[in-house]
């Protein structure tokens, strides 16, 4: 699609944010690097592509500055003025908190009430904040997030056991590969041949080998990335939808691959022990250990920990009650529905706290599993298993996308913005309006 056709985004409210200046040309220059900054780093905090489009236009709009946004998972395209600007980035994980602050900003400068040069500043500072909770927390829920899902996949507490101690040796590897350049490529697959090699020398214990290297990697595995592909294709955004199942792929088949060499370079050992059945209504307290975990490893705020364990609580609740692709469509519609609600109450985006909740409906474990079995030539129980994954996205995305319908998540109403006024009808602008400068 060429820049100028661009024009799939609608900017909200945007006749209620304030005018004060004229337009100046001269400003120009300080808005393209506010818009070149706050896009990368809202991209950077793995915000989707529809929302680093629509969150740059609803800014852009209010301070009516002429602009366009054109966003991928790896490229940004961004033109302010006369001049445009193609930035080549990588899809990330997502950083909740970082979200959080940036739209704040964004809404300062909506108002007016901080300009662009000093917005670049907080920008910058913002990014350079490495999150809400040290590495010693960060690694913890890492293995307790791998161990619940063991308990959820349907393990015992030695399969729970065995598994957190696989996790520690995954982490260690994905992290130290991921930091080493040659090798970053790489690491997905190397952490998945450790855990698969760990987890058949587990079976000594009484541990299922299987279930081990699958939740010990479960935190790896792209479930997340897979959803937020089908929404992006189920919203129109095609390139984006197509990057993202690509990059799904990539993972995926690392994944599989390592776990089916550690199974052919490893022989599970012999059980030597009877594996310990897990106590009896222990689920739902490691399914809520769980959902602490995956919300510190994608950084929600401390305080926001209560309202995701709370919405975790209801999507978990309908999921278990209809065990299928409805349960897992009606889950992510309330997880959404509930997030975006309480983001109208506080008057903040808290739609991201949807995301441990989408993350323990875990299709990404189903699309490793169907993978691995292709690999393994049971071409007939691999097919399915991958369609059941696809299946569980695209029942997400569906999810999503009609939370969002039902109750969007808002823009600041205007009455909290002082000194509004109407401007020219905003779905006359392609991506924002026409140029407005302090």
């Amino acid at each position: 699609m060429a820049p100028g056709e661009q024009d799939s985004v609608d900017v909200p409210d945007l006749r209620h944010y304030p005018i004060s200046m004229a337009f100046s040309p001269t400003n120009i220059a300080r808005w393209r690097d506010f818009a070149i900054a706050y896009a990368s780093a809202l991209h950077a905090s793995g915000a989707s592509t529809a929302a680093v489009e629509a969150d740059l236009a609803r800014v852009l709009g209010a301070r009516q500055v002429e602009g366009t946004v054109m966003a991928t998972p790896t490229a940004l395209w961004i033109e302010v003025g006369d001049r445009a600007r193609v930035l080549r980035v990588e899809p990330a994980e997502p950083k909740l908190d970082l979200q959080t602050e940036l739209r704040a900003l964004a809404d300062e400068v909506a108002r007016g009430a901080l300009p662009p040069s000093a917005a670049v500043a907080r920008i910058l500072e913002l990014r350079r904040d490495p999150g809400p909770y040290p590495p010693l927390v960060t690694g913890l829920a890492f293995v307790i997030a791998s161990a619940g899902s063991a308990v959820l996949l349907g393990g015992t507490a030695t399969d729970a056991a065995a598994t957190a101690l696989v996790s520690v040796a995954t982490m260690a590897v994905s992290g130290r590969l991921g930091r080493t350049a040659g090798w970053s490529r790489l690491a997905d697959g190397s952490a998945a041949l450790v855990a698969g090699a760990l987890a058949q020398l587990a079976a000594v214990s009484g541990a299922s080998s299987p279930l081990v290297a699958l939740a010990s990697v479960i935190v790896l595995a792209p479930g997340l990335l897979m959803t937020t592909g089908a929404a992006e294709t189920a919203a129109g955004h095609w390139s984006s939808g197509a990057a993202r199942f690509a990059g799904v792929a990539a993972v995926l088949v690392q994944l599989a691959a390592g776990l089916a060499l550690a199974q052919a370079l490893v022989p599970a050992l012999p059980a030597r022990m009877e594996p310990l059945p897990l106590v009896s209504g222990a689920e739902p307290f490691v399914a809520a250990l769980a959902v602490l975990a995956l919300a510190v490893l994608v950084r929600v705020r401390r305080a926001d920990l209560p309202w995701t364990v709370a919405i975790a609580a209801v999507t978990y609740v309908i999921a278990d009650a209809i065990p299928s692709a409805v349960g897992a469509l009606l889950g992510a519609l309330a997880a959404t529905v509930l997030a975006n609600g309480l983001g109208r109450i506080r008057g903040s985006a808290t739609g991201g706290l949807a995301i441990p909740s989408l993350l323990m409906l875990v299709p990404g474990s189903i699309g490793v599993r169907g993978v691995a079995l292709l690999l393994d030539r049971a071409v007939v129980p691999g097919l399915e298993t991958a369609v059941g994954a696809a299946m569980a996205a695209s029942a997400l995305a569906a999810g999503i996308l009609l939370g969002h319908a039902i109750l969007p998540e808002t823009a600041p109403h205007p009455s909290r913005i002082a000194g509004a006024v109407d401007v020219p009808d905003p779905r006359r602008y392609r991506m924002a309006g026409r140029s407005e400068s302090r």
